[in-house]
């Protein structure tokens, strides 16, 4: 997998598959702008959680999201 190294603007990002850290573990998710959240939600029903809401005012600091560029996956 390949994310973008500079940070975009969160609006930039709405709709496309973007990852995170989740307890230190990188996560990937379709990413959904709401507001002051954002909807992060996987593509596999399946996926466990299938849907995690971020507060984006809360521990920006912390907050890394990024675009993912390309991601390999079995077929």
């Amino acid at each position: 997998m390949a994310c973008a190294e500079p940070e975009e603007p969160l609006a930039d990002l709405d709709g496309k598959i973007v990852v995170t850290g989740l307890d230190n573990l990188p996560l990937v998710r379709w990413f959904q702008l709401c507001d002051k959240s954002a909807l992060l939600r996987a593509e596999n029903p399946a996926a466990i959680p299938h849907q995690i809401f971020i507060d984006l005012e809360a521990q920006i600091e912390e907050r890394k999201i990024r675009r993912v560029l390309w991601i390999n996956t079995p077929h």
